[in-house]
């Protein structure tokens, strides 16, 4: 009956009731991590184990600061200055490793031992300090204050590193190699990936007089006296005297990034209006840079304002806008058998026949006017020759100073004392009643251009 008792005492009876009716019986001695425990109990033979869960099933795992071993029994945890062999047996020390040098655990860069001996990030830049005391582990680096709240920074001749530790400063014109050593100089970088170089200031930076990298001027910096826009790539300052704004040269402009790029051109490639800024008046249109509606381009691939009529000029480009206009006597004038409508547009004369709505649509028709039947034909006392110039009838209304267009007549009083066209001495009225002929003539000819005539008649006279 003890020795019942006494084996009662060594062993811990699991209730794992299976399917048939046994009872599985767990020794103390024997548990290990990953054995089925329930309501935080059956892992009391796991040293330094514990259940996952204090109620219902779970599984044996290991305390903290414990790690399980190869045989499934609860380990502790590397710390720092444990004995270690060839660069193992620190695994289980987080952010620790094995020093070949000490053969101890040892913290990873970055990373220093606290108080329990486990291995705690090192002080960074900015990170919160007290009373001068909490960046004792930024490698230097220092408090700014040594009283109250304070934060880290880096000592005199160090710099925030991307990793916000302190690194060397570096400055422009130091040796680097295989693109590192300039880490230290902000905004520069390495001349080199590949051999010795020297540390450079990155595109858009500049040396300054400390050999560090400044920004280049943009578009609106201030600048005074004419200085201070000289990093402006064609850039200058808008005033010679007192302060102004950095501005671009001529035939230059802004960018979206605030530098100056050439104006675009007449003719220049593009893909929208954004494009052809630069070209004063001008477009994109069908991928080219072109003028807007009212300009043309000029000798100098500049968009200029199209000419109107009146227009002062001194030559046929001047006038270039003006369709079918010409320079004359200085001013732009419309061609020969055009006529200018609205001070615009020069439009093709009118002739005899064309269709109008008002007399205005006959203009370029001399004496001209719109029909009834709403067609241009010539006004009461003009008779049309060749669909195209309205003459003088006989009869018809003149003014002296102006006459009559047709040679054989002249323009004097009439019975009634009104100015007419009338046959000139020595002319009668033709057979068509309207024109005047020499009495001796066969034939009467109206003659409103240069043309040379040949006659088949003996003694015809051509006046």
């Amino acid at each position: 009956m003890p020795s019942i008792l006494f084996h009662t005492l060594l062993i811990s009876v699991a209730a794992l009731r299976l399917g048939s009716g046994h009872v599985l019986i767990t020794p103390i001695s024997d548990a290990h991590v990953g054995d089925p425990c329930k309501n935080g109990e059956g892992c009391e033979g796991l040293a330094n184990g514990v259940c996952s869960s204090n109620y219902g099933d779970g599984k044996c795992l290991c305390a903290p600061e414990f790690h399980a071993d190869a045989n499934g029994l609860c380990e502790r945890n590397a710390k720092y200055g444990d004995k270690c062999h060839d660069g193992k047996d620190c695994e289980s020390m987080e952010n620790g490793m094995c020093s070949d040098t000490s053969g101890t655990c040892i913290c990873q860069p970055g990373f220093h031992p606290n108080s329990m001996l486990d291995c705690m990030n090192d002080a960074r830049v900015g990170d919160t300090c007290l009373n001068g005391v909490g960046c004792e582990t930024l490698m230097h680096g220092t408090c700014d204050t040594n009283s109250g709240l304070g934060h880290c920074k880096c000592d005199s001749g160090y710099r925030e590193g991307e990793n916000r530790n302190c690194i060397v400063d570096a400055f422009v014109g130091d040796k680097c190699m295989d693109g590192k050593g300039c880490e230290g100089l902000s905004n520069g970088m390495c001349s080199t990936n590949t051999g010795d170089g020297k540390c450079v200031c990155i595109q858009g930076y500049h040396t300054d007089y400390r050999k560090k990298c400044e920004a280049d001027a943009l578009v609106g910096d201030v600048c005074e006296n004419g200085l201070g826009c000289e990093t402006l790539a064609h850039g200058m300052c808008s005033t010679f005297q007192g302060k102004g704004t950095c501005t671009c040269e001529k035939g230059f402009h802004s960018d979206d990034e605030k530098k100056c790029v050439a104006d675009a051109m007449y003719g220049d490639s593009c893909k929208s209006d954004s494009d052809c800024i630069g070209l004063a008046n001008g477009m994109c249109k069908n991928l080219t840079c072109i003028c807007k509606d009212g300009f043309h381009v000029d000798d100098n691939e500049v968009c200029v304002k199209d000419a109107k009529y009146g227009d002062s000029c001194k030559s046929d480009a001047d006038c270039i806008g003006l369709a079918n206009g010409i320079c004359d006597n200085s001013t732009c004038n419309c061609k020969d058998g055009f006529h200018v409508d609205g001070n615009e547009f020069c439009v093709s004369d009118s002739k005899y026949g064309d269709l109008c709505h008002y007399d205005s649509d006959c203009i370029g028709l001399a004496n001209g006017i719109c029909g009834n039947n709403s067609i241009c034909i010539c006004m009461e006392g003009f008779h049309v020759i060749g669909d195209e110039f309205c003459v003088p009838t006989v009869g018809g209304m003149c003014i002296p100073t102006t006459g009559c267009s047709d040679p054989g007549m002249e323009c004097k009083l009439d019975e009634i004392g009104d100015y007419s066209c009338q046959c000139r001495q020595g002319y009668v009225v033709d057979s068509s009643g309207e024109g005047c002929k020499k009495e001796s003539q066969k034939i009467h000819l109206h003659i409103v251009a240069d043309v040379d005539v040949q006659l088949d008649c003996e003694n015809c006279e051509v006046p």
